[in-house]
C-alpha cells in the first residue's frame, strides 16, 4: 500500500496523431496543483471570490486547484510567496477555515492532522505567524485539579529488586552434620 496523496483528477484530450495512444480521445491525469504553468502565465482570478487579504502583501487570496494562493504569487513576475495547500498532513483545509485564518489569524481546532514521522493523528490550530507564515498552534492542556492525587510513576525492575532483597532476612543455610555412631 502506498502513501496517501491529494490531487484532482483531470480529463485531458489526446491528439489523434499521438502514437502512444492508438485509441485517441481522452485520458485521466492527476493534477497536484504544482505545475510549471504557474511559472510562465499568471492565473486569471476574474469572477472568483477572494477568501481574504494576504498577510504578506495585502493582495487577495484565492482558491486555485489544490491550493490557496495570493494573487501576486502567480506568473513570471511574482512579488509574494504566500500559498498553502488544501490538504495539510492529510487534513483537508476548507475555504471557510482559510477565511477565518486570514481574518482572525487562527483557524478552529482541526482534529485530523496525521504526523509524517509517527503516523499518529493530532489536533491543532493553523495560525499565522508575525512573518505571515502558517504554522501549528496546539491546544493548551488543562491544568490538573488541586485535589487530584498524583499517580506514582512505575518502579523500575532493577530498583525494586534491590529494595526487596535488602528487606528480606537471609535464609540460613543448612549445615551438613555427620553423625558418628
Amino acid at each position: 500500500m502506498g502513501r496517501p496523496f491529494a490531487a484532482i483528477i483531470k480529463l485531458s484530450e489526446i491528439p489523434e496523431d499521438d502514437a502512444d495512444y492508438p485509441n485517441a480521445g481522452f485520458k485521466l491525469e492527476f493534477d497536484f496543483g504544482n505545475t510549471q504553468e504557474d511559472e510562465t502565465e499568471a492565473v486569471d482570478f476574474t469572477g472568483r471570490l477572494a477568501l481574504g487579504v494576504c498577510p504578506k502583501c495585502s493582495g487577495a487570496v484565492y482558491e486555485d486547484g489544490m491550493r490557496y494562493v495570493c494573487e501576486n504569487n502567480t506568473g513570471p513576475n511574482k512579488t509574494c510567496d504566500f500559498k498553502t495547500g488544501k490538504v495539510v498532513l492529510q487534513q483537508e483545509i476548507s475555504a471557510e477555515q482559510v477565511q477565518k485564518l486570514l481574518k482572525e489569524g487562527k483557524t478552529d481546532l482541526l482534529a485530523n492532522f496525521k504526523s509524517n514521522r509517527t503516523g499518529r493523528g493530532f489536533k491543532a490550530y493553523l495560525a499565522l505567524g508575525p512573518d505571515g507564515k502558517i504554522g501549528f498552534e496546539f491546544e493548551a492542556k488543562a491544568p490538573k485539579a488541586e485535589g487530584a492525587a498524583k499517580v506514582p510513576a512505575k518502579k523500575r525492575a532493577g530498583a525494586s529488586a534491590a529494595t526487596k532483597s535488602a528487606a528480606k532476612p537471609k535464609r540460613a543455610s543448612k549445615a551438613k552434620s555427620s553423625s558418628s555412631t
